[in-house]
This record gives C-alpha cells, sequence and structure tokens, in this order.
C-alpha cells in the first residue's frame, strides 16, 4: 500500500472527487502531511477500491475538521476584532420631569429601610442557649429511644 504508484492512485481519486478544490496553496503541504499519514495508517492492507475508499473518506474528514477549526477561529478573531461603537451622548440641558407622590416615594423607602435597620438589631439568641436547647431535645430523643429498645426487647 506504501508505494508511490498506489500514493499517485489515491492522489489522483481525491484530485478527480475534487477534495483539494477549497484548499489554500499555503495549506497544501499541512494536507500531504495528512495524506502520508492516513495511508500509513492503511499500509498493513493490500490495495484494494475498498481500501481506497476508506483513505479518501478518512482524509476528507480531517480536512473537513481542520478547516471547519479554522473557520471557527476566524469567527473568534473578528468578534474580537469588532469595537462596538458606543450609544452617542446626548449633552443637552433636557429639563427633568417632576416626580409626582416625591414625598410619598421618600416615606416608603424609609419605612423599608427602618424595617431593615430594626431586623439587624434585634437582639439575637444567646449561642448557650440555642446548645442547651438542642442538647435537652437529644437527650429526650435519646430516651425515648431507649424506651423503644427496652420495649422490644421484652
Amino acid at each position: 500500500m506504501n508505494t508511490n504508484e498506489t500514493k499517485a492512485k489515491i492522489w489522483a481519486i481525491c484530485v478527480e472527487k475534487g477534495l483539494f478544490n477549497t484548499i489554500k496553496s499555503e495549506n497544501l503541504s499541512q494536507i500531504q502531511g495528512m495524506f502520508e499519514t492516513i495511508i500509513k495508517n492503511y499500509e498493513k492492507f493490500p490495495p484494494s477500491q475498498n481500501i481506497f475508499d476508506k483513505v479518501i473518506d478518512s482524509l476528507s474528514i480531517e480536512i473537513q475538521k481542520t478547516y471547519a477549526s479554522y473557520e471557527e477561529k476566524q469567527k473568534e478573531y473578528e468578534t474580537l476584532l469588532v469595537n462596538p461603537v458606543p450609544k452617542t451622548i446626548n449633552f443637552a440641558d433636557n429639563k427633568d420631569e417632576h416626580l409626582e407622590n416625591l414625598v410619598q416615594i421618600v416615606e416608603e423607602k424609609q419605612k423599608e429601610r427602618q424595617m431593615i435597620f430594626e431586623y439587624n438589631t434585634k437582639p439575637q439568641m444567646n449561642l448557650e442557649d440555642v446548645l442547651t436547647k438542642q442538647n435537652n431535645i437529644l437527650i429526650k430523643i435519646l430516651e425515648s429511644q431507649m424506651k423503644i429498645l427496652d420495649l422490644l426487647k421484652k
């Protein structure tokens, strides 16, 4: 499979199928490298049309993957290079609209803030009290479980 005649035959089939039509000349050496790598994967098999088709399909897939990644990178670069245009700023002296119910809005905000302040200033339970209550509850649970075990043993 690794003979030059076989390689030339497969290359000619690729050219006939238009596999290289979209490839730029500067990428031709990379495609040749892919071609050689794929040929090496199939060199243990005797040359046949089936093997030729597999080689051509593999090469086609590799070319598509390569160019898909090139296109993705190109799109990324294009999005990075585009500078967003800022909105134009209006420096005209426009009069602000008069807020109706301004006093009511201020009072509502003051009430909200007062409620938040009161909530945060409430005395919190002492940690010792909380732990003592939890301890008492756990002791009661243990006692009830012990009673249940005693009843089950009888």
